[in-house]
């Protein structure tokens, strides 16, 4: 699975580190109380690994999500992640080092490790489960706290084809879910009888109160999808001039057809409810 498919909001990449495990505890692990022998760096893909498994990477999913239930399809369930919970994973990933013969000292050096997480940054987060995901695989999304400011992402990754699981630093209060800005493009609205065109004022952009229904004279092939352009663009010309409360003198050319036609992106947002 590609994992940089979706973006946050800000084009980076997720920097994957909620929390700082000390190099330095974890290097504690390597060495020999009795004769104060190191045994070289922890290697980094040892500490890189510990710092993925806060990020609940490695974890089955289904200790995230004991019944499917949880997460029915087309949902989105906010979490925050209980830190007891998260020292007693990482407590269960040094386990191998109870048998070693040096157990206290072990154990004295974990703690110094399980003690960064506790007093670590909150992480909150979220399961989206959607078509969407398959569909819109270059979705950016955005995640703000109560105050509005934008928070770090440390995780951003599908889990399946429809499965999505985000990870912030800090408290969660609302995410934003949008297609990247080139997604702009030219298109209609549809009603249950009709395609819309959303009409702007040309000179601001700003949306006016009714879109024209495009009629059978407004297509060469409507089985092809060939519009009759001179005439769209006359009858669009008259149904802004009608909504106008000043008409403009400024020709309808080329240019303000295509401020007509341009469809935006969409952004949706959610907020987290106390």
């Amino acid at each position: 699975m590609n994992r940089d498919t979706l973006h946050s909001s800000d084009g980076n990449k997720p920097s994957g580190q909620p929390t700082e495990i000390d190099k330095n505890s974890i290097q504690l692990l390597f060495q020999s109380q009795r004769t104060n022998t190191t045994f070289g760096d922890v290697p980094q893909s040892i500490l890189a690994w510990f710092k993925n498994l806060i990020l609940l990477d490695s974890i089955p999913f289904n200790y995230l999500v004991p019944d499917p239930d949880l997460l029915p399809l087309e949902s989105l369930r906010f979490f925050q992640v209980d830190t007891t919970w998260l020292a007693c994973v990482i407590d269960g990933a040094f386990g191998i080092g109870d048998v070693l013969t040096q157990e206290a000292y072990y154990q004295q050096c974990k703690q110094k490790v399980l003690s960064s997480i506790q007093n670590s940054e909150t992480i909150t987060g979220f399961l989206l489960r959607s078509q969407v995901i398959e569909h819109y695989p270059s979705l950016e999304i955005k995640g703000m706290d109560y105050q509005k400011k934008v928070l770090e992402c440390l995780r951003l990754e599908r889990l399946s084809n429809n499965v999505v699981i985000c990870l912030f630093s800090g408290v969660l209060a609302s995410i934003t879910i949008n297609q990247k800005p080139e997604a702009l493009h030219f298109g209609f609205k549809a009603d249950a009888q009709h395609k819309l065109v959303t009409l702007r004022e040309p000179t601001t952009g700003d949306f006016l109160d009714n879109p024209l229904k495009l009629e059978e004279i407004h297509w060469l092939d409507a089985g092809l999808g060939i519009l009759n352009m001179v005439q769209l663009s006359q009858d669009m010309q008259q149904a802004v001039d009608m909504q106008q409360a000043v008409k403009s003198k400024n020709p309808f050319t080329a240019l303000e057809l295509a401020v007509e036609l341009l469809e935006g992106t969409c952004i949706v947002q959610f907020a987290v409810e106390l």
